[in-house]
C-alpha cells in the first residue's frame, strides 16, 4: 500500500506535525522523527496524532529512536520502527479505519435479525427514520452542520501576513595592496595590475637673478712692431690681424687689430710701430710684452710683429644676471609644477573611482626646453618655457572593486547575505613606490543581511496565536527589531493552521 512519508523537524510541534498530516493522500502515514533534538514527548501528543489519522481515514505508524516515544506508542498500540526501511516492508498491524470486514456486517445482522444464520444482509430491517424527525435530533444535527461550516471557515478562511526585518551588520577588512604594471590579475593577497597613461603639459616660469656676470668692458691697446723679412716695400693696411701664438688648449688665440695703416720700407730687418687694439673688449686682451707673434693672412709670410711692451686697458664691468644654479632652481621649479599639473589632469581625465597613485608620476621625457636670456647673458630677471610628457600608475575602479569584493567574500560569516550596493573601500595610507611597485594599505566595507527560509517562519507560527507567533518568531529569526502580524480578519486571534494561507514580507 502506498505510504506517505512525513520527515519532522527539530522544530517541529504537535499542531506543525497534525499540519502536516493533513496532506497525506494515501492510508497509511509514516512519521520520521528527526535524528537530533526531542519533539513530542508527551504522551498526549501521540494520541492526538492518532486521532488525527483516524480522522483522516489512516493508519499511523512512527520512525523513532526516542525511547520514551516508542514507550507510549506501544501502549497506544501505534506501530514504531527503527527506519523507514523496514517501516516500509512491514505489514502494519490493525485495521484501516474506514473498511469494514464482513464479520463486522454479519455481527451487525444478528443482532437485528435473531440466531438465525446465513440470514441475508438485505433483511436487515431498515433504520427508524421516525427518530430522525424528532426537534431534538434535527438541532443536533443542524448544529453539526454549523460547527462543520465554522471549522471550514476556521481553516480556510483566515490569512495572515508576516513582516520580518532580519537583522543587519557590517563586515569589514583590510589589506596591504601592491600595485604593478607587471601583474596581470587580481589576487587576494592584494596584487593588483596598474597601467601607466601619460600626458603633455607646459608651462613658463620667472624668477630674478641672483648672481652678476663679469662682462667685458673696454678693449686693451698698445704698440706693436713689424719688421720686414723681404726687400720690398710693404703696406700695411688698418685692421691688419695679429695674435697670439702659444694659447693654452681649449682656448682661441687673443687677436688685435692696427688702428691705423703704415708701410713698411724695403729691406730685411726694416720695422715699423703701429697701435693696436684688442678685438674683444675685456680683461683677457692685457698681455704680457712678446705675446703677439703673429701676422693674419698673406701678410704673415712677408712680416714678423713683436710687442715690446704689454698690452693694457682692457676692463671688465659686474652687471647682474642669472647663474647657473638660478638656472638648476628654476628647471626643478617648473618641473615639479608641471608634474602637479599633470597629475591634476590625469585625475580629470579617468573615469570616476580609478585610482591614480601621485608618487609614481614621473617624467618621461622633455619635448621643449628655453631659458631667456642666452647663457652667460646678462638680465635681471631669468624665463624659463618647458614642454614636458609625464606617466603615472592608474589602479582601475572595477580591479578595486574586484578585490575587495573578493576579500570579503572569503569571510562572509554563515547565515548572512552581502547587501547590493553597500560595498565601500578607502586608503588608509599615501601610497610608497618601491622599484615599479605602489604599496598603500586599503580598507573595505559593506552591510551583511541575516538570511532565513521563509518556509522555517511559517511553520514555526501556524495556528499559534499571535503573541504567542511573535516570541517564537523573536527568539528562532535573527530579526532587527519585533515582528509584526497582520490577521484577516483582524478579530480573528489565532493564525492560520494552512501554511498557504501565511505571507512573509522581508523589509528593511
Amino acid at each position: 500500500m502506498k505510504t506517505d512519508i512525513i520527515q519532522l523537524e527539530s522544530y517541529d510541534d504537535v499542531v506543525s506535525a497534525r499540519d502536516k498530516m493533513g496532506w497525506a493522500r494515501s492510508g497509511r502515514i509514516l512519521l520520521v522523527w528527526p535524528a537530533r533534538g526531542r519533539i513530542m514527548t508527551r504522551r498526549l501528543d501521540l494520541v492526538l496524532l492518532q486521532r488525527t489519522a483516524a480522522d483522516l481515514g489512516a493508519q499511523l505508524a512512527l520512525v523513532t529512536r526516542d525511547l520514551g516515544v516508542r514507550i507510549y506508542a506501544r501502549e497506544l498500540s501505534i506501530p514504531v520502527y527503527w527506519s523507514v526501511t523496514k517501516a516500509r516492508e512491514a505489514k502494519w498491524k490493525g485495521r484501516h479505519p474506514r473498511l469494514a470486514t464482513w464479520e463486522s456486517l454479519e455481527a451487525a445482522s444478528r443482532e437485528q435479525g435473531g440466531s438465525q444464520p446465513g440470514k441475508a444482509l438485505g433483511s436487515i430491517p431498515p433504520p427508524r427514520f421516525t427518530t430522525l424527525s424528532s426537534p431534538a435530533v434535527r438541532f443536533a444535527f443542524f448544529t453539526l452542520g454549523v460547527l462543520a461550516l465554522l471549522t471550514i471557515a476556521a481553516v480556510l478562511l483566515p490569512q495572515a501576513e508576516l513582516h520580518l526585518t532580519p537583522r543587519t551588520q557590517p563586515q569589514e577588512a583590510q589589506i596591504e595592496v601592491i600595485a604593478s604594471s607587471e601583474e596581470k590579475t587580481v589576487k587576494l593577497s592584494g596584487q593588483l595590475p596598474a597601467s601607466r597613461v601619460t600626458v603633455v603639459v607646459e608651462g613658463r616660469d620667472v624668477m630674478t637673478s641672483t648672481g652678476y656676470l663679469d662682462l667685458p668692458d673696454t678693449p686693451a691697446s698698445g704698440e706693436v712692431e713689424f719688421r720686414n723679412l723681404t726687400d720690398q716695400a710693404i703696406m700695411i693696411p688698418s685692421g691688419s690681424i695679429v695674435m697670439t701664438l702659444d694659447s693654452q688648449p681649449g682656448q682661441n688665440a687673443i687677436q688685435f687689430a692696427t688702428t691705423e695703416p703704415g708701410m713698411l720700407r724695403p729691406g730685411v730687418g726694416i720695422t715699423l710701430t703701429i697701435p693696436v687694439q684688442a678685438i674683444a673688449p675685456g680683461r683677457q686682451g692685457n698681455l704680457a710684452a712678446g705675446e703677439l707673434r703673429a701676422v693674419g693672412g698673406l701678410l704673415g709670410t712677408m712680416i714678423e710683429v713683436k710687442n715690446h711692451r704689454p698690452m693694457q686697458g682692457g676692463s671688465n664691468r659686474q652687471q647682474l644676471g642669472p647663474t647657473e644654479v638660478d638656472r638648476w632652481r628654476l628647471l626643478n621649479r617648473l618641473t615639479e609644477s608641471l608634474r602637479l599639473t599633470a597629475a591634476d589632469e590625469l585625475r580629470a581625465s579617468l573615469p570616476p573611482g580609478d585610482f591614480l597613485s601621485t608618487p609614481s608620476i614621473e617624467l618621461k621625457r622633455t619635448l621643449e626646453q628655453a631659458f631667456d636670456p642666452a647663457e652667460n647673458s646678462p638680465a635681471d630677471n631669468l624665463t624659463l618655457h618647458l614642454r614636458l610628457e609625464f606617466s603615472g600608475l592608474v589602479v582601475r575602479s572595477e580591479t578595486l572593486h574586484d578585490l575587495a569584493q573578493g576579500v570579503l567574500d572569503a569571510g562572509v560569516p554563515a547565515g548572512f547575505t552581502p547587501l547590493q550596493d553597500t560595498l565601500v573601500y578607502e586608503n588608509l595610507s599615501q601610497p610608497v613606490q618601491e622599484g615599479g611597485e605602489m604599496k598603500w594599505t586599503m580598507s573595505m566595507k559593506r552591510m551583511m543581511l541575516a538570511n532565513f527560509p521563509e518556509s522555517q517562519a511559517v511553520e514555526a507560527v501556524v495556528g499559534l496565536p499571535a503573541a504567542q507567533a511573535r516570541q517564537r518568531l523573536s527568539a528562532l529569526l535573527p530579526l532587527a527589531k519585533p515582528p509584526e502580524i497582520t490577521l484577516s480578519p483582524s478579530w480573528w486571534p489565532y493564525l492560520p493552521i494552512l501554511p498557504f494561507r501565511i505571507t512573509v514580507r522581508q523589509e528593511g
